[in-house]
């Protein structure tokens, strides 16, 4: 908690954020506060500080949006809501199932409904579509919720290009670093292993790494200090913005330019992206050197 930190922790705080990590958002500055100061603070205490001083997050936030209701559609059959339930349907005889239905936008009428064990998935809508179709004929529009399974993400990975896009997913409510959709390359090894784990993936689910249902997988951090806690390096000095510090880095050591490497990252401006210039002591840096002198 704020009151935790101590007046001089505070006033060290307030300053590396006035000054050695001016625009860092409250995450990323957190992070660096571990990782670089030694401060090993919640990502809840450093923002209470922050703002208890009158210093905004650098991260701007979209206005609420308001949507007006929709009228319904004046006949029968013009239009099928479809949606799905995970519950306890039985009331305790049995497991819980999914109900997943359809029903006609007009008349209120049921129009059909599945029962399956399995979570909210492409073939349990599929059958019920199946049913309804059977049943009272094809309606002319569907309205459906957002969920990943009606969204087509495949365009996001380019195998045959070695590249990855990162764009706008508005039915997860994400929205890409400063607002900047862009395309990054990915090495020829990583291609390969998406290749082998796309041929085994399940066929109805378009994402690259789903949990059961088809959901998107959102333990990542979870599994990384799972991993650094097996092999004994210390859990706390892992976090996933650590892995794009250091994709930055060892693309700037490489000769990648600042301003290609200032797009991948989605950066606004060329200070954030030197920030991750750090200097290199490698063998190839010392070569370099005697190049020059020979």
């Amino acid at each position: 908690m704020p009151w935790a930190v101590t007046p001089p922790q505070k006033q060290l705080i307030l300053a590396l954020a006035r000054g050695k990590y001016r625009g860092f958002n409250d995450s990323h500055f957190t992070e660096k506060l571990c990782a670089e100061e030694g401060l090993s603070l919640s990502r809840e205490t450093v923002p209470g500080i922050l703002r208890a001083a009158k210093l905004a997050s650098p991260q701007k936030r979209r206005p609420r949006q308001y949507r007006s209701r929709r009228p319904p559609r004046p006949r029968f059959g013009m239009m099928a809501l479809t949606d799905a339930s995970r519950h306890d349907w039985l009331e305790g005889r049995g497991p819980e199932l999914t109900l997943i239905g359809f029903q006609d936008d007009a008349t209120g009428q049921i129009l059909s409904a599945y029962f399956q064990l399995e979570a909210e998935n492409t073939l349990g809508y599929l059958r019920a579509l199946h049913a309804m179709v059977a049943a009272h004929g094809i309606p002319l529009s569907l309205y459906r919720d957002r969920h990943a399974i009606f969204q087509r993400n495949d365009a996001d990975i380019n195998l045959a290009h070695a590249m990855v896009r990162v764009s706008h997913k508005p039915d997860r409510g994400w929205t890409p670093k400063a607002y900047k959709e862009r395309e990054i390359p990915i090495p020829a090894k990583l291609v390969k292993s998406l290749k082998a784990w796309k041929a085994r993936a399940n066929k109805t689910c378009n994402l690259v790494f789903p949990t059961a249902g088809c959901n998107p997988k959102l333990d990542f951090l979870d599994c990384l200090k799972a991993v650094a806690e097996r092999a004994n390096l210390g859990e706390d000095n892992f976090w996933l913005h650590k892995f794009r510090a250091t994709f930055a880095t060892r693309c700037l050591w490489a000769g990648v330019d600042l301003r290609t490497v200032q797009q991948w990252l989605g950066h606004s401006d060329m200070e954030s992206t030197m920030r991750y210039l750090k200097p290199s002591r490698s063998q190839q840096v010392r070569q370099k050197v005697n190049e020059i002198f020979a």
